[in-house]
């Protein structure tokens, strides 16, 4: 609870002043403290973490410590999308929803570490490939009239056809179709 200012001299850091307060009890015992971006900063972070209180909170982008990378209102764009940056235990991410969310918060990495193990009991994660929808749903359909192949042009034959790349809008013939959308690995190239 805010009991009023200390001094007659105009305070600086007073969101962190109240946080210290209200928290020293907590002090070694490794809780998480929450809170919004008045009260939040690196600096706080930091501090806090040395007296064994984890701290998480959304926070401004003008504060002092907070990542250049991830200053700016062209961060993310579009929605779903986060970027994240990392330093120790202290990690500032920012995702958008319906504006940028800014958000910093600490953790312990023998935790991260501890509840992995238990969760997967020690067994190895299975790899899954997930590609994109950037990758998939490429199909040959016919074209209303005759294009170039774009493979045969790479190739620098001259052939036109009748059937295209649904996604791509593009012209290819039978042949070129697969090695187009593939490189020599099986690995998508569009």
């Amino acid at each position: 609870v805010y009991t009023g200012k200390e001094k007659k001299t105009p305070e600086r850091g007073l969101g962190a002043r109240v946080v210290r307060d209200l928290t020293w009890d907590l002090e070694g015992r490794n809780h998480n403290v929450y809170m919004d971006n008045f009260f939040s900063s690196t600096g706080l972070f930091l501090e806090r973490r040395k007296k064994g209180v984890m701290c998480c909170g959304t926070t401004r982008q003008n504060r002092i410590g907070w990542p250049r990378g991830l200053r700016g209102k062209k961060v993310v764009r579009r929605r779903g999308q986060s970027k994240s940056l990392q330093c120790g235990s202290l990690l500032a991410s920012v995702w958008f929803d319906k504006k940028q969310v800014r958000t910093q918060f600490q953790f312990r990495s023998q935790l991260v570490v501890q509840l992995i193990s238990t969760y997967r009991g020690g067994r190895k994660w299975p790899f899954y490939s997930n590609m994109g929808e950037k990758h998939t749903k490429h199909y040959p359909v016919e074209l209303p009239k005759r294009r170039r192949c774009r493979g045969c042009s790479k190739l620098g034959k001259t052939k036109t056809t009748l059937i295209g790349c649904d996604r791509c809008k593009i012209g290819l013939c039978l042949k070129c179709f697969k090695p187009y959308h593939l490189d020599l690995d099986g690995e998508p190239d569009v």
